[in-house]
């Protein structure tokens, strides 16, 4: 039966229903089979069978007569030949009717879509927070400050920008010339969505199978965009209560450099790390160094909170009156201060400006570490056994990590603002995003190499 809904007039056979065009893995249904009988009394119970012909597993729901009864029509994998439909079994009781209705079930389809492509909503995020974080680099190089984290995160969402070429590079891997290319420069293949394989008879009207990457696409980048955005809104709420709680152990500062160290102490404490890093964990090194750098973004937020009272307290600076003269009497208030400059609202905007900069590096900074921690925690577990962890998959990667890290503690928008690499640096995080997008859907390790070709050259503005 093609149709949504079909009544059964049983006399207590089996009945079998075919659910055509139901053999792709994004697809997911509700199947609802409501039974009335005449007579109640002394009936069997019912057996629905739902029978998969490439499955070895078939699901049996067994109810009472009269009832109404639900199944999840959902596949494992995809049909791999031309084997028959998905067959829908009814064992039935005599002098019944059933009713069996058909509807596309939308959170099971967006379940389905989480279940087969989720490793692309890290992707996602990830390249989001670094389009964040570009965006944040050319409002610096416009404006010598940033705007505000959750406002680039939301400004990080560009479908047109980075599922577009990703689906004309697809258009072109299709071409055999193209191909031989691609070959040529000995590139990687392109990591796209997994396949389905339904059979080549497919009704008018119904998207060919090679769409469903490119459909996909946008939406599990909408669902890595939200992820990143209520991630980097949780890392910012965490910063601010941790700051909190150390605030009565610092002394308050209105300085914008509090939380750095000097270029010795970075030399060193790098090289510790590296020789950690390569005596021990890679991945401990990387959560070390973001650990360093999470203490100068709470060191700011310190700072800002103590500007921001402080401002509120602090004796305004006397205004001109009409005639152009100071008024006498505010004249002789400000003597007191006239030594000490007053606290102006440029500071405490260049605290707010250095915040929101560190906010996003934050947020980059993370991603290296989520995808180290499986290789943390299996290091920590097998401590008893041996100090060093190998092969250790971070460690090519650990050493320029760690100095981009720590030289980005130093960073601020001003000194950020006056770099000449700057112009140059801020053009790089869209084609890396765009690269991203097409070579670590499957390779997710493939992350934290263009997580560091974006800040390898950031941690070198901080220098020239």
């Amino acid at each position: 039966f093609t149709a949504s809904e079909v009544l059964v007039n049983s006399s207590g056979l089996l009945h079998n229903i075919q659910l055509l065009h139901f053999h792709q893995v994004y697809q997911a249904f509700r199947i609802s089979l409501v039974s009335q009988c005449k007579v109640t009394k002394d009936r069997l119970p019912s057996v629905y069978r739902m029978k998969v012909p490439w499955f070895r597993e078939d699901s049996f729901t067994t109810v009472s007569v009269p009832s109404v009864a639900e199944i999840s029509g959902m596949l494992h994998t995809s049909r791999p030949d031309n084997t028959s439909s998905v067959l829908l079994q009814l064992h039935t009781a005599p002098n019944c009717q059933y009713k069996v209705s058909v509807r596309t079930s939308l959170p099971k389809v967006l379940g389905q879509a989480l279940r087969f492509c989720g490793p692309m909503v890290l992707v996602y995020t990830a390249v989001t927070l670094l389009l964040a974080c570009g965006g944040q680099l050319l409002s610096v190089l416009k404006s010598r400050s940033t705007v505000d984290m959750s406002q680039a995160v939301a400004a990080g969402l560009q479908p047109h920008k980075i599922n577009l070429p990703v689906y004309v590079l697809s258009v072109f891997l299709s071409c055999r010339w193209f191909q031989e290319v691609w070959s040529i420069l000995s590139l990687p293949p392109v990591d796209t969505l997994p396949p389905t394989f339904p059979d080549g008879t497919l009704h008018e009207g119904l998207l060919s199978p090679e769409d469903w990457p490119h459909l996909l696409s946008p939406l599990i980048y909408i669902f890595g965009a939200a992820v990143a955005y209520w991630g980097s809104t949780l890392l910012r709420l965490l910063i601010q209560i941790i700051s909190l709680v150390l605030a009565p152990l610092h002394r308050p500062s209105v300085s914008r450099d509090c939380g750095t160290l000097r270029m010795r102490t970075l030399l060193l404490i790098s090289l510790c790390l590296v020789v950690v890093g390569g005596a021990s964990c890679g991945a401990l090194a990387i959560f070390t160094s973001s650990l360093l750098h999470l203490y100068r973004v709470v060191r700011l937020q310190m700072t800002e909170r103590s500007l921001r009272h402080m401002l509120n307290l602090a004796p305004q600076k006397p205004k001109p009156a009409e005639n152009g003269s100071a008024d006498a009497e505010a004249r002789n208030g400000a003597k007191d201060f006239s030594n000490a400059p007053l606290l102006s609202e440029c500071a405490l905007q260049e605290v707010r400006s250095d915040l929101q900069l560190h906010f996003s590096m934050s947020a980059v900074f993370m991603l290296p570490v989520m995808l180290g921690m499986p290789s943390l925690l299996h290091w920590i577990r097998n401590l008893r056994f041996s100090t060093q962890l190998d092969p250790d998959p971070l460690w090519p990667h650990t050493v320029p990590l760690i100095f981009a890290y720590l030289l980005l503690i130093n960073c601020n928008s001003s000194n950020l603002s006056s770099s000449r690499l700057l112009p140059l640096v801020s053009l790089l995080p869209l084609p890396l995003a765009v690269t991203m997008a097409t070579f670590s859907s499957l390779h997710l390790y493939r992350i934290t190499y263009f997580l560091s070709a974006a800040l390898i050259p950031l941690a070198l503005c901080c220098l020239f």
